[in-house]
């Protein structure tokens, strides 16, 4: 068995696994979706989208915050390395955007020994390249990592790895987190 029909099979696996363990996680957690940029999919006939002249895939632009932008701009050029066109996004406080890779996240925030990782942003599994899906640091609600053998579901997935679940400021994600809910029965009155 080659190396490349090893690995994906093995990429395979993690994705069913962890569309599994998501999706079984809590009974009303979402499906899992899976994050395919969109320019990685369609080079053919997407933009190329820069955020503060930094050049981003269109599946990194919900980590952005949207109250932060300040002007999109779209240029139509004859540039061949981009033949359609190009969309500039200015952000009204670039001394606050900190855009960084999910690799150089994890390295920041987990041991710098630490195993590989697979990514979930926002529910989302990654499937492009962490080295170059961006997201900006200082719009991220929380990191939890999880380690392979302690998901039932990726016990049996050959390889030992983290798993790094990204909650993104998102509004929907900031309502969830500043809500309280309660379970169980009604205490009886006396």
């Amino acid at each position: 068995m080659s190396a490349v029909h090893l690995t994906a099979k093995i990429l395979f696996s993690v994705t069913l696994s962890v569309f599994c363990f998501t999706a079984t996680a809590q009974e009303n957690a979402p499906k899992v979706k899976i994050w395919k940029p969109t320019d990685s999919v369609s080079p053919d006939k997407s933009p190329a989208y820069y955020v503060n002249n930094v050049k981003i895939s269109f599946g990194n632009l919900s980590n952005f915050n949207a109250d932060k932008i300040k002007n999109i701009e779209v240029l139509k050029n004859n540039n061949p390395a981009e033949p359609n066109g190009t969309i500039m996004i200015t952000l009204m406080d670039s001394a606050q955007f900190k855009i960084i890779t999910l690799n150089e996240l994890y390295k920041k925030y987990v041991d710098v020994k630490a195993k590989p990782a697979l990514f979930i942003v926002d529910g989302i599994f990654v499937t492009a390249d962490p080295d170059k899906s961006r997201i900006d640091e200082n719009f991220i609600l929380s990191i939890e990592v999880f380690k392979s053998a302690d998901v039932p579901s990726m016990k049996q997935i050959p390889g030992d790895y983290n798993v790094v679940k990204i909650l993104s400021r998102s509004k929907e994600n900031l309502e969830k987190a500043n809500s309280i809910n309660i379970r169980g029965d009604r205490a009886e009155r006396e």
